[in-house]
């Protein structure tokens, strides 16, 4: 059994980022670079960050210009107007194993 650290945050602030060319912004969520082909991956590809950073697991990037197109620029206000109403909460739980 490992022993976990854990880290709990509620989000006060939420932005959407988009995906170009197989670059978007992020970080690497579970220290492997996947390809899309291997089991362990959700069946795509990683992305790169513009400083060359691999195994990037932002596959949000990739909707959010679908998303763009159907409501225009206002999605990051209306999300943030739904967090800073208490209409819309996101707590997060982060753990590392020692």
């Amino acid at each position: 059994m490992h022993d976990r650290e854990s880290y709990s945050a509620v989000l006060t602030s939420l932005a959407f980022t988009s995906a170009e060319n197989d670059l978007a912004p992020g970080f690497n969520l579970d220290n492997r670079v996947s390809t899309g082909k291997d089991y362990l991956s959700c069946g795509k590809a990683d992305f790169v960050d513009s400083e060359g950073n691999t195994g990037i697991d932002n596959r949000l990037a990739a909707l959010i210009p679908v998303v763009r197109a159907q409501f225009g620029d206002a999605v990051d206000g209306l999300v943030q107007g739904a967090i800073n109403d208490g209409e819309l909460v996101i707590l997060t739980e982060m753990g590392a194993r020692r």
